[in-house]
């Protein structure tokens, strides 16, 4: 009996080494079992054949023991070959998308350059006539056109980065916001709409001032009240803000077809809309509330919808910071002395967009060397025998890039000028290369208070 019990340890120890190869596992098996076997049949005693019955046993036990071990095995070998073809296809997979990321992060530069040169330009000649415009019955339509651009800019800002939302590569830019100021625009934009639909349009002015990010919140405002517009049949549209726990809201509510609670949870969500179920283009995408949505994450605020169906919606943005402190200025109001006489050079190769920079700054009092190059510039001044006291230059300009020509103008005249990068180049890297060099950078079409207010403060800082 011990050499049986010798036989069954022996075959159970080689389990967990050699059940890898389930073929040299049952040869070894039967090999050390067999010669025992036979020896216990030639005895032929009970004790013997009480042996043979727990080999047998042992044997059957021990083989499917190691047969369903090595079948687990096979199984994990199966998924280990998996997971590694599963991570090399997503690596696959993430290359492409990022390949893809790239290529649109590239055609969103060129299209943002390409768009904002003429925009910047229009800006440019409307902020000279406006202020050598005489004739007081034309100054409103001017004033008009002049908010009508400024509109447009901030529109056309943020559509082209709002790609970037989502990946929180850009960041709402807060500042004072005059409430009175921003719920004019939108009366002015969606009044006119509300009577072409026999719709009443109510607006509650505010003088409250808040602190957030004045684009992000128009969009916001914009996409709900076109909502309130589109699904308002009869009755009115309303638009209010009033104070809430300290903070104040914005209110906008209409008396249009409602929203049935089963649905509230999903108008948020991409491409989801109500009334259209053959996904009529002409009636849009389905885009804008899940835009409201994911901007009003990115302000920090909240996003109440209260709706009941033929009765009307109410959507509320609330948790908006207040300050007393005055959202702008009146501009053009402002004297300009502080810039006569100073010698600002501009480098620009669009000409259109370098002759109404010139106007303006001569407006301003400047003294003004433009050409569409650096060396041009370089000769006017030499000629002239000026020393520069500040740089304006776009960032494309062939051969030397805006920022190279910056640096090739301090070097030259041995002081850090002061130099703005005014560019329709919307990526990371200038962005990250003027800051470098210590160059502001500001995208186009410009904001003509913001030019304004940096060649006052920089030069008198310089000075």
């Amino acid at each position: 009996m011990l050499l049986v019990v010798f036989i069954i340890a022996i075959n159970i120890s080689t389990v967990p080494y050699l059940f890898y190869y389930i073929t040299s596992f049952s040869a070894f098996t039967i090999g050390l079992t067999i010669p025992v076997f036979y020896s216990l049949i030639s005895i032929s005693d009970t004790r013997s054949l009480l042996g043979l019955g727990v080999i047998a046993i042992m044997f059957i036990f021990v083989y499917v023991y190691a047969r369903k071990i090595n079948s687990t095995y096979i199984d994990l070998l199966y998924l280990r070959s998996e997971n590694i073809r599963l991570i090399a296809d997503l690596s696959k997979k993430r290359e492409e998308a990022e390949k893809l990321a790239e290529s649109k992060s590239k055609f969103l530069a060129a299209a943002s350059h390409d768009i904002r040169q003429p925009i910047h330009a229009v800006a440019l000649y409307t902020a000279v006539l406006e202020s050598e415009c005489d004739n007081p019955k034309l100054v409103p339509t001017i004033s008009k056109i002049v908010e009508s651009i400024g509109v447009l800019e901030g529109l056309f800002n943020a559509l082209l980065d709002i790609s970037k939302y989502d990946s929180g590569t850009i960041k709402p830019k807060n500042k004072t916001i005059a409430i009175n100021k921003l719920f004019t625009q939108l009366n002015n934009e969606f009044s006119v709409q509300a009577t072409a639909k026999n719709l009443r349009f109510e607006l509650v002015n505010s003088n409250y001032y808040v602190y957030s990010d004045e684009i992000l919140l128009g969009i916001v405002l914009r996409n709900l009240l076109a909502n309130a517009l589109k699904y308002t049949k009869t009755g009115k549209i309303g638009l209010s803000a009033e104070l809430h726990h300290g903070k104040l809201r914005i209110v906008i509510k209409d008396t249009g077809i409602g929203i049935a609670k089963e649905y509230q949870s999903h108008i948020f969500t991409e491409f989801f809309q109500l009334q259209n179920p053959q996904r009529d283009r002409s009636k849009g995408l389905g885009l804008g509330l899940a835009i409201v949505d994911r901007l009003v994450k990115q302000l920090g605020l909240d996003l109440v919808l209260i709706s009941e169906v033929n009765k009307g919606s109410c959507f509320i943005i609330d948790g908006l910071p207040i300050t007393s402190k005055k959202a702008y200025s009146e501009f053009f109001n402002r004297k300009n002395d502080r810039l006569k006489g100073l010698v600002v050079v501009a480098i620009d190769d669009e000409k259109d967009i370098l002759f109404g920079m010139e106007a303006l700054l001569l407006k301003w009092g400047c003294s003004v060397v433009s050409g569409d190059s650096l060396e041009s510039c370089q000769q006017i001044l030499l000629s002239r025998n000026l020393i520069p006291d500040a740089v304006i230059a776009d960032y494309r300009l062939g051969l030397c890039d805006g920022i190279d020509s910056i640096m090739q103008l301090r070097r030259q005249y041995n002081v850090n000028l002061p130099a703005m990068l005014v560019t329709g180049d919307t990526s990371n890297v200038v962005e990250s290369r003027a800051k470098e060099n210590n160059i502001a950078y500001i995208a186009k079409p410009v904001d003509i208070v913001k030019l304004n207010s940096y060649l006052i403060n920089t030069t008198n800082a310089s000075n």
